[in-house]
C-alpha cells in the first residue's frame, strides 16, 4: 500500500513540475515585437548622425531603439525595434518623421537592399 501511495506522490510531483514548465514557457514569450529597416533623409547640420544619443532623440521614446546600420552624415539605414503590432511601430515611424533633424523617413522593404534604396535619393 505504502508502494502505491508514493508512486501516486510522484506522479503528482511530475505533474505538477510539467504544469509549471509549461506556465514558465508561456510566460516566456514575448509579447509581439516590431521591426523595422528605415532610410532616413537628414538634415547637413546633424554633428554625429551615427550617435546613438541622436538616434535616441530623434525617436523620442524610450520603448523603441534606433541602431545604425549603413550610411552617411545625411543619409542613413537604421534598424526600429520595439514593443507592439504594426500599428505601434507605424506610429513610432510617424513620430520620427516630425523630428526637425529628419526630412523624409523611407520604410524599407525585406528584399530591399539599403544601399541601393539610399542612392536613389527621397
Amino acid at each position: 500500500m505504502k508502494a502505491n501511495v508514493r508512486w501516486l506522490e510522484v506522479i503528482v510531483v511530475v505533474v505538477a513540475i510539467g504544469c509549471g514548465c509549461n506556465a514558465a514557457v508561456a510566460a516566456a514569450d514575448s509579447p509581439e515585437q516590431c521591426s523595422e529597416r528605415l532610410a532616413l533623409t537628414l538634415t547637413p547640420d546633424v554633428p554625429n548622425a551615427q550617435s546613438p544619443g541622436f538616434l535616441g532623440a530623434i525617436l523620442s521614446d524610450p520603448q523603441y531603439k534606433l541602431t545604425w546600420l549603413a550610411g552617411s552624415d545625411t543619409q542613413a539605414t537604421v534598424q526600429l525595434t520595439g514593443p507592439g503590432p504594426v500599428s505601434q511601430c507605424q506610429a513610432a515611424v510617424n513620430k520620427l518623421s516630425r523630428d526637425t533633424h529628419v526630412l523624409d523617413v523611407t520604410v524599407l522593404t525585406s528584399g530591399e537592399s539599403a544601399e541601393t534604396r539610399l542612392a536613389s535619393g527621397p
